[in-house]
Order: structure tokens, then C-alpha cells, then sequence
């Protein structure tokens, strides 16, 4: 391994893992299908809280969901705030490995190999079509355009090419922090872009 740097490998395996899961789908290759990828963040609110993982909250549309697709038993997060978490999630690299990013408000510095891209864009080079709903804060340099198909408050997979895989994020922020503080909690945490209903929003 000489020549090769801890970051290029970090970066190298972001885009290994993205294909490592996509081969491990048999039967919708054997159909000439690739599975969907619907991704629902929810933050400041710990799984064990849902009806899929026992919780008390009453959650039957998430509960059919994790029923009919994955239900991750063994998934962390990569650190106790929002910002470096998501630079984790949209990359599939460790915060801390891209320093400063591991501290709220800082710009973390990529490996080269990802080219300043999330690791959506090699999905999208896979012919999936990839949105985000709408929240980046990457705390980091990601190009958003050459990572997702769309990345606003109306992104939506509803919107891809006839046939097309998607790989959706949705964001929405009724449960974050700031809803304790702000009368506009989700104005205040995306800058006026977001998906939430206005009835949600609201107390």
C-alpha cells in the first residue's frame, strides 16, 4: 500500500461500498431490476422512540416500511451533532477524517478522490436518479449539483426519468432542536427551504 494516503483510501471506499451493496441485491439482478432507496431522517430523535424499533411513538406508515424493506439493527451516528454527521452520511467518510469537519461550523477538507462530490453522484452515474429534501449542511465543500439530481424543498423521486432507480432523502424538520425555539423552526433551520406541511410547522 505505499503511495496510497489514509484519505485517498477513505475516499476510494466510499465509492466500494456504494458498489458492494449494489451487487449484493441477486434477485433483482437476476430480474434486470435495482432496488429503490428511500432514506427518512428524523433529527434529534433516537430510533428506539419508533414503533418499527418498540418505541411508544405510534409510526404505522414507517412501521409497514421496515416491515415490507430494511430495517438496520447496528447503525450509528457517526457524531453527537447534526453538521459532521451529515458530512459523514454524504460522503460515507468519518468527519474526523476530513478535519476541520468534526467541529459544528467548519469546512472540512475532502479526499481528493471524491472530487468535492457525495457519494449519491456514483449512484446517479448507475442510472439512479437521487434527490435530497431538502437539508445539506454539509460542513463541507460538496458540490451539490454533480451529487444529487435535485436537492430543494420540492426534490422528489416522483419527478425521475420513466424506470429509473431512485435514491430519495427526506428531511424533515418537526423534529429538530430548533422547533423548541424558533416560532419558524424550519425557516430558521434551512433558510425557507423545506418540505414540511405549514400546519407541521406550526404549535
Amino acid at each position: 500500500m505505499s503511495g496510497l494516503s489514509r484519505r485517498a483510501l477513505l475516499g476510494s471506499g466510499a465509492a466500494a461500498a456504494v458498489g458492494a451493496v449494489l451487487s449484493r441485491t441477486p434477485a433483482w439482478a437476476a430480474a434486470g431490476r435495482r432496488p429503490n432507496i428511500l432514506c427518512l431522517v428524523s433529527e434529534d430523535c433516537a430510533a428506539p422512540y419508533l414503533g418499527a424499533y418498540g418505541g411508544i411513538a405510534e409510526t404505522p406508515v414507517i412501521d409497514r416500511l421496515a416491515a415490507e424493506g430494511v430495517r438496520w439493527e447496528n447503525c450509528f451516528s457517526a457524531a453527537p451533532v447534526c453538521a459532521p454527521s451529515r458530512l459523514a452520511m454524504v460522503t460515507g467518510v468519518p468527519a474526523e477524517s476530513c478535519g476541520p469537519g468534526e467541529h459544528m461550523r467548519a469546512i472540512g477538507s475532502l479526499p481528493a478522490a471524491l472530487r468535492d462530490r457525495g457519494w449519491p453522484a456514483l449512484l446517479r452515474e448507475a442510472g439512479y436518479y437521487c434527490t435530497n429534501n431538502a437539508k445539506e449542511d454539509y460542513n463541507a465543500p460538496i458540490d451539490t449539483a454533480a451529487t444529487w439530481d435535485a436537492s430543494h424543498g420540492f426534490a422528489h423521486w416522483r419527478n425521475r426519468p420513466a424506470g429509473a432507480p431512485f435514491f430519495a432523502i427526506f428531511n424533515p424538520q418537526i423534529t429538530h432542536e430548533s422547533n423548541v425555539f424558533y416560532a419558524e423552526a424550519d425557516e430558521q433551520a434551512t433558510g425557507g427551504s423545506v418540505s414540511t406541511s405549514p400546519m407541521l410547522s406550526k404549535p
